[in-house]
């Protein structure tokens, strides 16, 4: 009991010595990581429709079409007859008994050979921050820039990165004052803590 009475009494008399953690920093620099956050995905996502053309449905990669001729053929041999000019009122089918699919190898091959692709420009903060794509981008590039900039992420005056950035060139740096620090450790201490992060 005079152990734990003892280690309760110290640990309190440690807590009372410990300054007070800074509040955290300013709202105008979140909102700048925030939507300068926001810019980059918006980019990536650019960059990406750019690099790898997605099909319109992940049937397409099993190339459904071919096995659904192959089912019409095959299937309907079991029952009355082939099924596949039937299905083609449905769907358009291929293949009618045979099943080659290269969509997966083809998705994989373009993926590798992206890295050159002409379509795909680099993009800097200044262009993030105009009204204009950066020269060079295909046209799925382009479409992904344009909707970042519809739904007002990037772009001109009034997007979230231009607001941002505007915001932050308005910020002053507090005054440090270190006058009353006589070590590294209370400057340190005074710096990391005495002031909210700017």
């Amino acid at each position: 009991l005079c152990a734990g009475i003892a280690c309760f009494g110290a640990s309190a008399a440690v807590a009372a010595n410990v300054t007070a953690v800074a509040p955290g920093c300013n709202a105008v620099v979140w909102d700048a990581l925030q939507a300068k956050a926001q810019a980059q995905v918006a980019y990536d996502t650019a960059v990406t429709r750019e690099l790898i053309n997605k099909p319109d449905s992940v049937l397409t990669l099993t190339c459904f079409s071919d096995a659904a001729g192959v089912s019409a053929k095959n299937g309907g041999a079991i029952f009355s007859g082939d099924f596949t000019t039937p299905l083609q009122t449905i769907m358009p089918v291929t293949g009618g008994g045979n099943y080659n699919c290269t969509q997966v190898g083809n998705l994989w091959n373009e993926i590798i050979t992206a890295g050159i692709d002409p379509g795909v420009p680099y993009a800097s903060l200044n262009d993030l921050m105009t009204n204009a794509p950066p020269a060079g981008g295909g046209n799925d590039f382009n479409a992904g820039w344009t909707s970042a900039q519809s739904a007002g992420i990037i772009g001109g005056n009034g997007s979230n990165l231009y607001n941002a950035v505007q915001a932050l060139k308005t910020m002053q740096p507090p005054a440090l004052d270190f006058s009353n620090c006589k070590s590294s450790s209370d400057v340190l201490n005074y710096a990391l803590y005495g002031t909210v992060c700017p």
